[in-house]
């Protein structure tokens, strides 16, 4: 049960910022078990696969219920990552002061917002590759915001370590009358490589959502 509940609390890292369906949990689930333990010998993964399919909950955008699958994919975009490392201070961890970690977390987004905006090498298109565009549109989009910009160190239950840099980056748009609506992506970045692994997005505007959310 221990460890059932070690894996849901890390799924929480690979979940996107809003909307979260209980499919887009079953993803993180798989993703992040299969990140830290690449050998499932006790078959945890296929379990937990089998308890949604019985629910009758399935991921959309999948072809399969296969654990392959199921795992978030990597940008189709390679953004240049090092100019913002030399930015970002990542060094807290959870000795360190709340007030203190907080006021690196919003100097950390600052430097993130920053870099998308003014950096010459990203283009539009691959912010919106990444689920939200990078430019306000009065009356359509608004600005995007970078909420959280955080270093997460998992142990996994034979001693195995990783290192991410997760960001999660929102946006409100409004599809029609009836208010807006939020969209945005979670960023997973290696710190070593200094490239994202995965990219966990709700688009914003995007048609399938708008029409599978009756928007």
């Amino acid at each position: 049960a221990g460890h059932v509940l070690d894996i849901c609390i890390r799924a929480l890292d690979y979940c996107p910022p809003v909307d979260l369906m209980f499919g887009d949990y079953l993803r993180a689930l798989i993703t992040a078990d299969l990140d830290l333990v690449p050998g499932d010998e006790l078959g945890y993964r296929p379990a937990f696969v089998q308890a949604f399919r019985r629910r009758g909950i399935y991921p959309s955008n999948v072809r399969n219920l296969s654990v392959e699958s199921l795992c978030w994919e990597p940008p189709e975009v390679d953004l240049p990552l090092a100019p913002l490392f030399g930015k970002l201070r990542l060094s807290w961890d959870l000795h360190v002061d709340r007030e203190k970690a907080f006021d690196l977390s919003r100097a950390n987004a600052r430097a993130v917002h920053c870099w998308l905006m003014t950096d010459p090498k990203i283009r539009d298109a691959d912010t919106e590759t990444l689920g939200f565009h990078r430019h306000e549109q009065p009356g359509k989009v608004s600005k995007f915001e970078v909420h959280s910009v955080r270093p997460v160190r998992r142990i996994g239950p034979d001693g195995q370590q990783r290192t991410d840099v997760v960001v999660e980056i929102t946006q409100s748009w409004k599809p029609g009358a009836g208010g807006s609506r939020r969209g945005g992506c979670t960023l997973l970045i290696d710190p070593e490589k200094r490239a994202i692994r995965y990219v966990i997005r709700k688009r914003v505007g995007h048609p399938g959502r708008v029409s599978e959310r009756g928007w």
